[in-house]
């Protein structure tokens, strides 16, 4: 499936979020690009974003990849959004912050992400990173101090799914997620 998608930062706190729809990168372009790794955006980003997402399992398959790339040079699919922290709340490559191998939050899917990015900027795709930030239950397991609490028991809060959530107003929390995304 193919969908179109914009890609209109906002800043909330030090992260940036990104929501589904279309539109002319010009009209938001930020002041100073921001960097991926090693990595600068796009050179030539494209006007009007046409992506498709991929889980981490399908990020770090080599084949989809190779046709996705395909895909792209026989279509109008120039942007894949590829998920890098998912609501379970582990994270899909080897991120070298501290805490997620203390917290035990990684579960690498994606063997070498630079290499992955390199080669999607190599063919022209643009790559947007997608990160669940406060659905987590791996790290409110790791870290209760920093999840949402039941005002009955106390305890952890758990969604309808049950799925526990970090404290949004928990800065410590604010700095991990930073570190996770930078």
């Amino acid at each position: 499936i193919i969908w179109p998608l914009i890609s209109i930062p906002i800043l909330v706190g030090s992260f940036l979020i990104f929501r589904e729809g279309i539109i002319k990168l010009n009209s938001v372009r930020l002041a100073n690009p921001i960097l991926v790794g090693k990595f600068k955006s796009l050179a030539n980003q494209p006007e009007i974003i046409k992506g498709i997402y991929l889980t981490s399992t399908s990020s770090g398959n080599d084949r989809k990849i190779d046709h996705l790339i395909d895909l792209s040079k026989k279509s109008e699919l120039n942007a894949v959004v590829v998920d890098i922290k998912d609501s379970s709340g582990y994270i899909s490559y080897d991120s070298a912050v501290p805490e997620a191998e203390k917290y035990k939050t990684e579960l690498v899917e994606i063997k070498d992400i630079d290499s992955l990015i390199k080669k999607l900027h190599e063919n022209n795709i643009y790559v947007i990173a997608r990160m669940t930030v406060f659905q987590d239950p791996i790290l409110a397991r790791a870290r209760p101090d920093w999840a949402v609490k039941n005002k009955y028991t106390g305890g952890t809060w758990y969604d309808r799914k049950r799925l526990a959530w970090i404290d949004p107003a928990n800065r410590e929390a604010w700095q991990y997620f930073a570190a996770l995304a930078k």
